[in-house]
């Protein structure tokens, strides 16, 4: 369960307030506007109404002209990048599907300035509704925004305020009950001699219920009608008309406790009266066969049917040739006149389309509030970015969110509901953040963007690939800021620590005191030459990060006093090993042979 932020109220994000813009129904341009030629876009294009959107604002269902040959113009300003000449076309938010342009013209005489000429058509894609719901397909809509057609394509569950009641739960599972005895009958067979033997006194639950009653019959199976009797307790049951103390083999079904047993009992006795009361009641209610199924889909979603309880029906779609025009005039100069000019004509035969585009603005907040998460990115999935703590405090302060209950993502924008979508851009951002992955090559581009930073901000050191006797590649990752190398090269005690858990195929290597880390690598091999290859580098790194020599204190007489290492696999015996090359040509008496030099000390006599 995630956690509600509410104890602080945030502003909506531009970005967000731009989104829930719900523009006004066009102007219609009066008659004295007409004689003043306001209504005129150029000397041969005229419009019938106008609307003005705020800058930034997002707009996904322009207004269409009421009837055909009807003209709505839309005035979008927009913020135009001066170095690049960038900006957000607001053609991009419209979730019309629009198609390749089929016309246009380079340069075009606006009464303001030179545009761009762009036509296009709508395709008129529309939705997808089940067959059951007829009056979808005579849909024509010009005027819709997007609050509208979220509640259109996914009602809320406060839009039915009966939707999870008891009595629908009863009344639904009685009617599929009933469909399924409809269809399958009495199970018996006359060419079966064995039978599945049920004790009719065991309360069956639900599921044996149906698996008994959805038994298929052969040819030869019995095609009488069920019956509803009431046993010596007053207890209602189904049976077969030919099911008797005599012949127990045809169906017989008891424990109807979880039904609506008159409401069943009409439907298996075809009584009409009783049937039409107990359905107007429920579709009073919102519910029943007798409501049309209002299931709605985007054309581009893979689903074929409704999710119907008691039956699935098709997700038809119609074609058909929708008239609305959209006429896109660009400034040659973004700068000068920052201004887009969209003029839509005609109104739309279909539907309103669902939302199934993004707009890049949100897309953009969205891959913010991601990269935010940093390196808990790189395994990022739609279930564990609505758990982190800091994505939704993000979001909830992206959002304004003033609720008691968190937020998802389709508070952002109904298009984020397409799962598919989400995990795509969560992907692409993942990947945007790191292009070479987070295996050995994106540790290889971490250490060539470190060597770019100052010095002190330098963190992964070293990613490199080894081939050891025997042919065995060694790969050899370390990790260590030059503050750290400070704290190793002046530590007297440190231990050797080795991981195996954290990361599948790779050991986690440590050095490390009782109260800070003072490095950490990342190794594939735990034989002594990988070792010695391991601390070799460890070393030389931190002198090269501090001007500091590695000193030991039974060597030089200062230094690091006490190492705690494992003596498996060799990384005991590599330490003694670095010390001896550490003694090289140093022919000093050790502290504690004196009759003993350095140099003639052995790894094993550096481990005592």
């Amino acid at each position: 369960m995630t956690a509600s932020y509410i104890s602080v109220e945030y502003e909506p994000s531009c970005v967000v307030q731009a989104s829930n813009y719900i523009p006004k129904p066009a102007h219609c341009f009066t008659a004295d506007e007409v004689l003043h030629n306001a209504h005129r876009i150029n000397h041969w294009t005229v419009a019938d109404a106008i609307v003005e959107h705020p800058c930034g604002a997002i707009v996904e269902y322009p207004q269409t002209g009421l009837n055909m040959g009807q003209a709505i113009v839309h005035v979008f300003p927009i913020s135009v990048d001066h170095d690049t000449c960038e900006f957000d076309h607001p053609k991009a938010c419209f979730q019309y599907s629009l198609g390749d342009k089929y016309g246009g013209q380079k340069k075009v005489h606006l009464l303001l300035c030179f545009s761009f000429h762009l036509l296009m058509s709508c395709l008129g894609k529309g939705l997808k509704a089940c067959m059951a719901n007829i009056d979808v397909f005579n849909t024509v809509h010009s005027y819709t925004h997007h609050a509208h057609v979220s509640k259109l394509v996914a009602p809320p569950i406060a839009f039915f305020p009966f939707n999870n009641t008891a009595e629908r739960e009863v009344f639904t599972k009685t009617f599929a009950f009933f469909c399924t005895l409809q269809e399958h009958g009495c199970a018996f067979s006359t060419t079966v001699s064995e039978f599945v033997d049920i004790d009719i006194e065991t309360d069956l639950s639900n599921e044996n219920i149906f698996e008994a009653a959805m038994t298929l019959h052969s040819p030869m199976s019995c095609l009488r009608k069920l019956i509803m009797c009431t046993n010596r307790f007053n207890q209602r049951f189904i049976q077969c008309e030919y099911c008797s103390s005599a012949d127990q083999a045809h169906l017989i079904l008891q424990n109807l406790q979880e039904f609506n047993v008159n409401y069943l009992q009409a439907l298996l006795a075809n009584d009409l009266v009783a049937i039409v009361m107990h359905e107007e009641n429920a579709k009073h209610h919102g519910y029943g066969p007798l409501v049309p199924c209002d299931v709605i889909a985007s054309p581009v979603e893979h689903k074929q049917t409704c999710a119907g309880i008691l039956e699935q029906g098709c997700l038809l779609r119609w074609e058909h040739g929708c008239q609305a025009k959209f006429n896109i005039y660009v400034p040659i100069d973004v700068i000068t006149v920052p201004h887009i000019i969209i003029i839509c004509c005609n109104p739309h035969s279909h539907p309103p389309p669902a939302p199934i585009k993004t707009p890049s603005t949100l897309i953009s907040l969205f891959r913010t509030l991601l990269l935010d998460m940093d390196w808990e990115l790189t395994d990022a999935t739609l279930r564990q970015i609505l758990c982190d703590s800091g994505f939704m405090k993000g979001l909830h302060m992206a959002l304004g969110w003033t609720y008691h209950h968190s937020p998802n993502l389709t508070d952002l924008n109904p298009s984020l509901a397409n799962l598919d979508h989400v995990q795509w851009l969560i992907k692409n951002f993942c990947h945007e953040k790191y292009p070479m992955g987070t295996g050995f090559e994106g540790a290889r581009l971490l250490v060539d963007k470190d060597n770019q930073l100052p010095h002190d901000a330098c963190y992964v050191q070293c990613a490199e690939l080894h081939i050891l006797p025997g042919n065995t590649e060694f790969w050899l990752i370390i990790c260590m800021s030059p503050l750290m190398s400070c704290h190793l090269l002046l530590a007297c005690h440190v231990s050797i620590d080795t991981s195996f858990k954290h990361l599948h195929d790779w050991q986690e290597f440590e050095i490390k005191a009782w109260d800070n880390n003072y490095m950490r690598s990342f190794i594939t091999s735990q034989s002594a030459q990988a070792h010695l290859l391991l601390f070799c580098h460890i070393f030389a790194i931190a002198s090269k990060d501090t001007g500091m020599l590695v000193l030991f204190k039974h060597i030089h007489g200062s230094g690091n006093e006490s190492i705690v290492v494992d003596v498996h696999m060799g990384q005991g015996l590599r330490m003694g090993m670095f010390c001896k090359e550490l003694c090289t040509n140093n022919k000093a008496l050790c502290t504690y042979e004196l009759h003993r030099q350095l140099c003639d000390l052995n790894p094993y006599d550096h481990l005592r």
